[in-house]
């Protein structure tokens, strides 16, 4: 009988799951907001991004915090102009395909040429696949430009595409990648990934993403324990319920930026006095405190004060609100409508609310417009908005202000949403992006972080702490500080 019972374990433990997900074998993890695509060449929102690396493996992977390590790619190495990358040895797609060279070479044509994170690309000179008797690829990229972000943040976007596979209709929903996960459900409210390999039964089989968008639903299913997880989505004002016996906070600094991103095409906005008193008109301190409890930092940059390219001697605007009235009643500009846009998400829209009734005391008539992710995006990519409270996932490297600020990445092209334009900051950005020195590419940094802080090109508001509540019996949880999901298959239940 107990011989039985071993085979029987075995041959499920080995042959992956049952038939349909149970509370054992299924981690619960709660979400704001439904990814508008799975499809890494335009996926672009946080939870999208996040659920793409698990699907996708990316050639090179992130630590905890925040440092390279590998993952597709064994090993790289920079031979003048050419990355040269080591793949490991055998690699499938989850529906068990090899990857081809086709497949690689077809990812590459695609990010280039036909994904949101073209302009990352647009340097490659060519792609060369070299194949070993191990049946072991080996790429080559070769760059027309040394370009610096290149191996750390340009190249773990990009996924290796199933060539054929991806030209399927319902690819956007349920992809086939490189990665441990694959989708078995998606629909509005719930999206479920399966373990493409089957591991210890403590380890989730299935990764269960409950899409809840009203936050005190959220709050409600996680302290009533049918949610396992809740990675920075419920509002801090709640946070308090959670400190007992049956849950765990944990909180680090993170790499994300909450800026007011200001349309310079708006004949108000254009005028940098009239931006220079928006920033004079906010506390970010006071929300900080009252509305964040605590869990942010000021920003003063896109870039974090512990990142190595942060700029020391930037500082942000003093709030000194009788100064910003002033310049307002001299350029007479009272009651001059404005729009302050953002996502329909609650807790967004309560910061929105708080930073507007800053900025109206200034006398400028301001209102709040929310809509879903989606629809914002969209507006905001279009330049259909006046102010926009965004925020900045993931800055890992100074480059992005070439990505947001250089003329020529302007939208709908590209993701100079502000429509700022500056030759000589253009020929700042071109100059760090082409730097191998890591003190000088600093050095020219602090320049481009003076001209964006002095132009109030945007305003930086605070740098958001990963947070995660987190069921007392899940184990071996590690929050990471680009807010990623990667920790998830890790954990025991």
């Amino acid at each position: 009988m107990k011989k039985i019972l071993y085979v029987s374990f075995l041959f499920f433990t080995l042959n992956g799951f049952s038939k349909k997900e149970t509370s054992k074998d299924t981690l619960f993890v709660i979400l704001d907001s439904r990814p508008e695509t799975l499809d890494p060449r335009k996926s672009v929102s946080a939870n999208g991004m996040r659920m793409v690396d698990l699907i996708f493996d990316s050639f090179i992977n992130f630590d905890q915090k925040g440092q390279l390590k590998p993952g597709l790619a064994e090993s790289w190495k920079l031979e003048g102009l050419t990355w040269i990358l080591k793949l490991k040895a055998n690699l499938k797609f989850s529906n068990g395909r090899p990857v081809t060279k086709e497949d690689i070479l077809f990812s590459f044509k695609e990010f280039k040429n036909n994904s949101h994170f073209k302009h990352a690309f647009k340097n490659i000179e060519s792609v060369e696949i070299l194949e070993n008797p191990k049946n072991q690829w080996t790429v080559k990229v070769t760059l027309k430009k040394f370009q610096a972000p290149f191996i750390s943040s340009d190249l773990p976007v990009l996924k290796i595409l199933p060539q054929k596979e991806s030209q399927l209709k319902n690819f956007n929903k349920f992809p086939i990648g490189l990665g441990s996960w694959s989708v078995v459900k998606n629909n509005f409210r719930q999206i479920t990934l399966k373990r493409n390999s089957p591991v210890f039964l403590s380890k989730p089989q299935f990764l269960s993403f409950q899409i809840i968008r009203d936050s005190f639903t959220r709050t409600q299913k996680m302290l009533s324990q049918e949610m396992d997880i809740a990675p920075s989505v419920l509002p801090l004002i709640y946070l308090q319920k959670f400190k007992d016996k049956n849950f765990n906070i944990y909180s680090t600094a993170g790499f994300s930026t909450t800026y007011l991103l200001l349309n310079l095409k708006n004949n108000v906005l254009n005028q940098k006095e009239v931006r220079q008193a928006l920033a004079l008109a906010i506390n970010s301190k006071e929300i900080i405190k009252h509305k964040l409890y605590d869990y942010a930092v000021p920003a003063f940059s896109f870039i974090h004060p512990e990142s190595f390219f942060f700029h020391p001697s930037l500082k942000a605007s003093s709030f000194d609100l009788e100064k910003a009235k002033q310049i307002i009643q001299k350029l007479n500009l009272k009651k001059t409508p404005l729009k302050l846009s953002c996502s329909n998400n609650s807790n967004t829209r309560v910061k929105a609310k708080v930073l507007a009734s800053q900025i109206s005391q200034t006398g400028l008539k301001i209102s709040v417009e929310s809509a879903d992710w989606g629809t914002f995006y969209k507006d905001v990519g279009q330049g259909a908005y006046d102010i926009a409270l965004m925020r900045w996932v993931g800055v890992k490297d100074p480059d992005i202000y070439r990505i947001a600020f250089h003329s020529e990445n302007q939208a709908p092209k590209g993701r100079n949403r502000s429509f700022y334009s500056n030759k000589n900051l253009d020929t700042l950005l071109e100059k760090a992006l082409r730097q191998r020195d890591p003190l000088k590419r600093k050095l020219i940094y602090n320049k481009i972080q003076e001209i964006i802080a002095e132009n109030k090109i945007v305003i930086p508001l605070w740098h958001d702490m990963e947070i995660s509540v987190v069921k007392k019996d899940i184990e071996n949880y590690k929050i990471r500080a680009n807010g990623d999901f990667l920790s998830l298959p890790f954990v025991k239940k």
